[in-house]
């Protein structure tokens, strides 16, 4: 996990714990967690464990990247975090911080399966920090100046995605927002506190229009789960946009329109939302819709369902790939690195 983070670009760790506690499984709080008492790096005598000489090894491979002039990958795509994620607001459920959380997740993960390296950008610092993609995943909440600033990202150029989420509970249900019609020129169908049921369990995406590398006559499987109020899709009409992409019933899913010199881009479904309230969803097909633009810096194709490499010098990208290991049989770990500069890394046996 330590190598797999680094190199999709996290930017340190806590190490949890410090030592083990032999002796107080009759104490608070152990004497409930006796699980806990050998999370330690270090035994209860204070020699080290496996697990520190391996965060050993971790460190000096970022300091032989830093001292080579290798830094994290910054992208220009962005995905928006709510500011009622956030905030604890007399009108938002604690359920919906949970939910926000999930489609954000999601959101992240498809966007660095599409080979990017998103920012999390912060509604309340604004959303106008020249971002060239934006993704604002399941949204049901958005605040005023956030909209203007994604219209204004468009308006200059930028790639601007959302898509539609009703909220996981009954209080409420359905999105809080006036940008369809202004910002993604449709009109909804919605009907006041109720939803529109999406009844199948996959939805078929089938693309009428190119939408980047996903060509006409393309066609996307994606999973459907959730409760009775976010299981649930939004009926337009168009008032301007044009359909990309449709679902098996041919109801819009995809619509895209031209604001100033860039497109938005809506999602009738919420996608994010849906796919991971099924178990192991992951891998599934909605990081293609995350390449649609290969006009935003830093985008170099879709990579494929394994971790690509978030780390760059110069113009080179750092990729890896991992052989499998195990702690208990003490295999070796070799981490191959391939790129203009750094050829391998590797590390011999865990040794006592």
């Amino acid at each position: 996990m330590l190598y797999t983070t680094f190199f999709a670009g996290a930017r340190g760790w806590i190490a949890w714990t410090n030592t083990d506690f032999d002796g107080l499984q009759s104490e608070e709080p152990y004497r409930h967690h006796p699980f806990e008492t050998h999370f330690g790096r270090t035994d209860a005598s204070g020699r080290a464990k496996p697990q520190l000489r391996e965060l050993g090894r971790c460190a000096a491979v970022a300091r032989e990247l830093y001292g080579r002039g290798w830094e994290p990958a910054r992208y220009a795509a962005a995905i928006a975090v709510p500011e009622h994620f956030e905030s604890v607001l007399p009108f938002v459920p604690d359920s919906l911080r949970a939910e926000i959380r999930a489609n954000l997740f999601q959101s992240y993960n498809a966007a660095r399966k599409a080979d990017l390296a998103p920012v999390l950008a912060r509604e309340r610092d604004g959303l106008s920090g020249g971002h060239r993609l934006a993704l604002f995943p399941s949204a049901q909440l958005v605040t005023a100046p956030a909209a203007d600033q994604l219209r204004t990202l468009a308006v200059d150029g930028a790639a601007v995605y959302a898509s539609y989420f009703s909220g996981g509970a009954a209080h409420h249900r359905g999105p809080r927002l006036d940008w369809y019609r202004t910002l993604f020129h449709v009109h909804h169908r919605l009907r006041y506190g109720l939803v529109n049921r999406i009844e199948v369990d996959e939805v078929v995406l089938d693309f009428r229009r190119a939408l980047g590398s996903l060509r006409r006559g393309t066609q996307l499987r994606l999973w459907v789960a959730g409760n009775e109020h976010a299981r649930a899709y939004l009926p337009v009409d168009l008032a301007g946009a044009e359909v990309v992409a449709v679902d098996q019933q041919g109801r819009p899913v995809l619509l895209r329109h031209r604001v100033g010199m860039g497109t938005v881009v809506l999602s009738t479904y919420p996608l994010e939302h849906l796919a991971p309230q099924s178990p192991d969803v992951n891998p599934e097909d909605t990081w293609r819709l995350c390449g649609h633009s290969p006009s935003w810096p830093g985008w170099s194709g879709p990579s494929g369902p394994t971790t690509r490499g978030g780390w760059r010098v110069g113009s080179a990208a750092l990729t890896e790939s991992w052989t499998s290991w195990s702690m208990a049989q003490e295999r070796p770990l070799r981490r191959h690195v391939t790129s203009a500069r750094v050829a391998a890394f590797e590390c011999g046996p865990i040794s006592p």
